[in-house]
């Protein structure tokens, strides 16, 4: 029988666990630069977890090259909007 002061040893971390949580972290930290801190915009998070793997160079492929209307809103494909849930 295993006594109190026995460490469990830990299970090692799959490489791609790692790397979806840092992915995470930095889709988190990204949303609060954008806002300054604020963290409004964290609750798009898991949006853009679900649809983009929290991946910001996935991201990247919302840009429209050709700008479809004036302003920042006229450069992000429509699409984007949508599955974030922003109408």
């Amino acid at each position: 029988e295993p006594s109190g002061s026995e460490a469990v040893p830990m299970q090692p971390v799959p490489a791609g666990a790692e790397q979806s949580a840092a992915k995470d972290e930095a889709m988190r930290e990204w949303l609060n630069q954008l806002d300054c801190g604020k963290g409004a915009l964290l609750q798009y998070f898991p949006a853009l977890k679900t649809e983009f793997d929290a991946d910001l160079e996935q991201l990247l492929a919302v840009r429209l090259h050709d700008q479809q209307a004036p302003g920042l809103l006229g450069s992000i494909d429509p699409e984007f909007w949508q599955v974030c849930g922003i109408t």
